[in-house]
């Protein structure tokens, strides 16, 4: 069985540059300024309701989205829905990093001054005791709790609703009231 080879002839010809002549960027300028306009108040509410962001994280998401979309204003199809996903995907990962932040500050604050400055250990270990003895479930909420997070931050790193996890602290809350008064009247727990 043979081989052909296929022998491809490539004419050089000078490249003209791709720079839209000066009418064409004051027409995309003029565009996107319109839009920036019309728009910018919608997508703030957007993240506001979407996310639940507060107004000024929401509005330095859509800043950021808007100084790429104005980047990009030339190749982006439907600027409405590209700009929606961009400023979601900044204030996503804004609020990532914000609670990566807080996380590593916790530690270091808890590195600096352990569990048994501020508790006995009996405190500490009743405590632990007490929360193992939870579903998993509340466990886990508790456990985030703790560590400061907020229902709606739980919600979202579980994939579950707020309604969900604010049920499960609820129960979790009352549960640790029930076996905290247990222990202390001396009375066995389940």
């Amino acid at each position: 069985m043979g081989f052909r080879m296929a022998v491809w002839h490539f004419t050089l010809r000078p490249v003209k540059t791709l720079r839209p002549d000066r009418a064409e960027q004051d027409r995309r300028r003029i565009d996107f300024d319109a839009f920036f306009r019309a728009r910018f108040t919608q997508f703030v509410r957007f993240l506001m309701m979407s996310e639940a962001a507060q107004r000024e994280d929401a509005e330095d998401a859509v800043e950021a989205a808007m100084l790429d979309a104005y980047r990009r204003w030339s190749r982006i199809d439907n600027p409405e829905a590209w700009v929606r996903q961009a400023a979601r995907r900044i204030y996503v990962r804004e609020r990532m990093r914000d609670r990566e932040r807080r996380r590593r500050s916790l530690i270091a604050e808890q590195l600096a001054h352990p569990v048994g400055e501020d508790w006995t250990d009996g405190d500490a270990s009743m405590i632990v005791d007490l929360v193992r003895r939870l579903p998993p479930a509340q466990r886990e909420v508790i456990a985030y709790t703790m560590d400061f997070y907020g229902p709606s931050d739980i919600a979202q790193i579980l994939g579950k609703s707020p309604q969900a996890v604010r049920s499960n602290l609820r129960a979790a809350r009352r549960r640790l009231a029930e076996l905290y008064r247990e222990s202390r009247d001396g009375h066995e727990t389940r």
